[in-house]
């Protein structure tokens, strides 16, 4: 992340960091809300764990960051994941072969789509975590569906996070207490 003095001072970042768990989030925000022209720097990417336990804490870490700044995108992103996961309790129990049909569809489709972005930006070696985790998407969309509603809600009742070498304690969106792991 770069910016001028003069637009860090036009930002307040005292204000906008104080007690905050993402820099950056906190940071896009306000710019966003300034209406300041921001650019992602796709180098600036972190690797993503692709596989198990790491995954999931991953993914309610990062929704705890969205919660924590913003609980409106959180909202938008919680209820679009909630139409689809409801969408596939509707067509695997009520919804008939067509519905599953349709579903599974819009699922490859969904995998294509991540492919390109995937193999745009994936870490050496990580190209058979990635294919594991498409074939998911297409041979069982609906479980990664649930999981995925399953993270979002984890990361509105969490309240300790791991991350950096640190243990973070959040109330109210602000940073309550943090520790240094040993």
């Amino acid at each position: 992340m770069a910016m001028t003095r003069e637009v860090a001072e036009r930002l307040d970042l005292d204000a906008v960091l104080a007690g905050r768990l993402s820099d950056d989030m906190a940071i896009g925000l306000a710019g966003w809300r300034a209406k300041l022209r921001l650019r992602p720097v796709r180098d600036l990417l972190v690797a993503t764990p692709l596989e198990g336990r790491g995954a999931f804490a991953f993914g309610v870490r990062q929704y705890r960051h969205i919660w924590t700044n913003s609980w409106r995108m959180w909202a938008i992103a919680w209820l679009v994941v909630g139409c689809q996961a409801l969408g596939w309790i509707w067509a695997l129990g009520w919804g008939g072969l067509s519905a599953v049909a349709v579903g599974y569809s819009a699922a490859a489709g969904r995998a294509l789509a991540r492919w390109r972005i995937v193999t745009a930006v994936v870490e050496p070696g990580q190209g058979a975590a990635v294919r594991r985790s498409l074939w998911w998407d297409v041979l069982a969309p609906f479980a990664v569906c649930w999981t995925h509603w399953g993270t979002q809600l984890a990361a509105v009742y969490s309240r300790k996070i791991r991350w950096g070498g640190f243990d973070y304690w959040m109330k109210g969106g602000t940073v309550v207490r943090m520790e240094r792991l040993a």
